[in-house]
Order: C-alpha cells, then sequence, then structure tokens
C-alpha cells in the first residue's frame, strides 16, 4: 500500500496521512447498478424510480443488509409485511 500525505484543509500545516488502496476506485454501488441495467434496457424512468424504491423499501426493512447477504426467507419476510399493512390476505379458492 501507498502512503498519500495532503495537506490538512481546516490548518495548513498539518498534514494528513492515509493509505491509499492499489486496487483503484470502488465498484458501482447496487441501486447505480439497477439504474445502469434499467438504462441499458431502454426501460423508461418511471420504472427506474419504481424498481431503486422497492430495493431501497427491501433493504431498509431488513436493517440496511445487502440484498447480497439475504435469501428467500427474506423475501418471504418482507413480503408478508407489506401483505398485512395493506390489509390484503390471499384468499384461497377450492375447485369443486
Amino acid at each position: 500500500m501507498a502512503l498519500q500525505i495532503n495537506a490538512c484543509m481546516r490548518n495548513p500545516r498539518m498534514l494528513v496521512v492515509r493509505e491509499s488502496s492499489p486496487i483503484g476506485p470502488r465498484p458501482p454501488k447496487l441501486l447505480d447498478r439497477v439504474r445502469e441495467a434499467n438504462r441499458l434496457r431502454h426501460g423508461s424512468r418511471s420504472t427506474e424510480k419504481s424498481y431503486v424504491g422497492w430495493i431501497r423499501r427491501y433493504i431498509l426493512f431488513h436493517g440496511k443488509r445487502h440484498p447480497a447477504e439475504m435469501g428467500a426467507p427474506e423475501v418471504t419476510r418482507f413480503l408478508s409485511s407489506l401483505a398485512s399493512r395493506a390489509g390484503w390476505l390471499p384468499r384461497l379458492r377450492t375447485r369443486r
């Protein structure tokens, strides 16, 4: 790792030393990747807003955990909470 030395903005006499990563720039964040994928598929802006909004709700519902860390049980819990909040319960249809 290389060291990066910069002057402090508040006190120009003070130097700030940071370790810089040789890896380079960070990969794009999840929501940025979703926006990019929508644009590549020529999706509308409203679709993009909707997808980002639902993903954001899902992440916040689970305490800001990344979706890659979660699976089917978390999806089920999220959808169940949506159903119970809206007062919507699935009705079972029986065939005769």
